[in-house]
């Protein structure tokens, strides 16, 4: 994922595509930017071996249980933000 906003969201909304190659950072979302940039490279998650699936937080989340892939309870918007600005300050 190219930000941790991303990661840390809905599996089902990480980007599909977006392109690799830009060095400057997304001080909002905690990453790179994805923009389309010359020499960039279009990163397409559909093809085998690019999953964007990874780690999971999912609401049905049961610290109990083992789900492949699934590391935490599903975050809100707001956790998120507030995880993504303490991370900002390590």
């Amino acid at each position: 994922m190219p930000t941790i906003d991303d990661l840390l969201g809905d599996p089902e909304k990480r980007p599909k595509k977006f392109y690799l190659g830009s060095r400057e950072y997304d001080p909002v979302k905690l990453g790179y930017k994805t923009d389309p940039i010359t020499g960039g490279f279009e990163f397409d998650t559909s093809i085998r071996g690019n999953s964007n699936r990874g780690h999971e937080f999912r609401k049905d989340y049961d610290k109990n249980k083992e789900i492949k892939g699934v590391i935490g309870p599903e975050l809100s918007a707001d956790d998120r933000k507030a995880l993504i600005e303490y991370l900002k300050t390590l």
